[in-house]
């Protein structure tokens, strides 16, 4: 097989190669991701190592397009290139494909996490040493922020009981997921924070979003960490806050409404008049749900998968020969465990839910 088609698998093979090509860019959509970077990414964990060019043959997308894409990608060190001896091309794979499937090293994410954790509880100690003529305003700012660490605990925690780690940051904080932190009757409460809190708030969204080493600075991340601080945004706050375009908040609102991590407020409520104006009542609320949804909707996929792997293993004898049968015997192996990963992560997560007192997450 010559390196010219060697990333063309035979005919019985490409059936299957498109069916787990299908289920990529349908899990992209459950996580927002867009279809040509998914394309691209399943592409890569597939064949992978693929040229510029085998990409732009198998994936039908342009070469300007997968070139920024691939720069993009290991700009964040997710792939490195290795030029083909003799020649000037390059053959682009995956540094870790377990990153792509979520397997990172459970103690980098907890560490991670812990991290995260006690530099928010950091911040709030700086919050309540910040002079405030609104008490009511700073007291709304802490609770929000303590929401956030509550998700942090809630994540830390399933991962934990996932892989049977013990959580250092376990008693050096308060566990506030055994803590109230909403009064259910104030659940549509809005403040328009005064000029100090404006400067503290905008630190400290900088302060969360640049912990993640692939941080950009996304509209849509920036618009959450005003939701995260705000509760509750009307469109004209938000185009002050970010100083983004009409078009571009309309269309990263339209995300977050699809995906489920904001609400639209109804015209009939009067509480921003004349105002468009959305609401993320409870963070910890919010993110669980939405797990728990993407855990749900990415196991629906199960069965075609297992199908495919049981059709590899009765016709071995006559596919195991051809190209491309290696490549797909192992790609359909690591979405068995993604799978396996999703089940377990799920039962934790619906676990969990059940002991945060003031969120009502209706669980199967």
């Amino acid at each position: 097989m010559s390196e010219l088609n060697e990333h063309i698998f035979d005919p019985q093979l490409r059936d299957y190669e498109s069916q787990i090509i299908d289920f990529f860019i349908k899990e992209g959509e459950i996580r927002n991701r867009g279809k040509k970077a998914q394309l691209i990414y399943a592409y890569l964990l597939i064949h992978r190592q693929l040229t510029q060019n085998q990409l732009a043959e198998l994936s039908n997308l342009s070469k300007g397009y997968i070139s920024s894409a691939l720069s993009s990608m290991q700009n964040i060190q997710l792939i490195n290139r290795k030029m083909i001896p003799g020649t000037h091309t390059y053959k682009y794979s995956f540094v870790n494909d377990n990153n792509f499937f979520g397997f990172r090293e459970s103690s980098k994410l907890v560490q991670y996490y812990n991290n995260f954790e006690r530099v928010v509880w950091s911040e709030i100690k700086k919050l309540e040493n910040l002079k405030c003529e609104e008490k009511s305003q700073k007291r709304f700012l802490i609770t929000r922020m303590k929401d956030l660490i509550r998700w942090t605990q809630a994540v830390t925690k399933i991962i934990c009981e996932q892989e049977g780690y013990k959580n250092p940051n376990a008693d050096k904080y308060p566990n506030l997921l055994n803590t109230q932190l909403y009064n259910s009757n104030n659940e549509l409460e809005f403040f328009d924070y005064e000029p100090n809190l404006v400067e503290f708030e905008k630190n400290f969204i900088d302060i969360i979003l640049s912990m993640d080493n692939t941080f950009r600075k996304d509209p849509i991340l920036i618009l959450e960490g005003f939701f995260l601080t705000r509760k509750i945004l009307s469109q004209q706050k938000i185009e002050e806050l970010s100083q983004y375009s009409r078009a571009t908040i309309s269309k990263s609102i339209s995300k977050m409404l699809k995906m489920g991590e904001i609400q639209k407020i109804p015209k009939s409520n009067a509480l921003i008049s004349g105002y468009k104006a959305y609401i993320m009542p409870n963070v910890t609320e919010v993110q669980l749900l939405m797990q728990i949804s993407t855990h749900e909707q990415i196991l629906t996929f199960q069965p075609a998968i297992k199908k495919i792997i049981v059709e590899l293993k009765t016709n071995k004898k006559k596919l195991d020969r051809l190209n491309g049968y290696t490549e797909i015997q192992d790609i359909t192996s690591k979405l068995e465990e993604y799978f396996s990963h999703h089940e377990q992560k799920l039962k934790i997560t619906r676990k969990i839910c059940h002991e945060i007192k003031d969120i009502q997450i209706l669980t199967h």
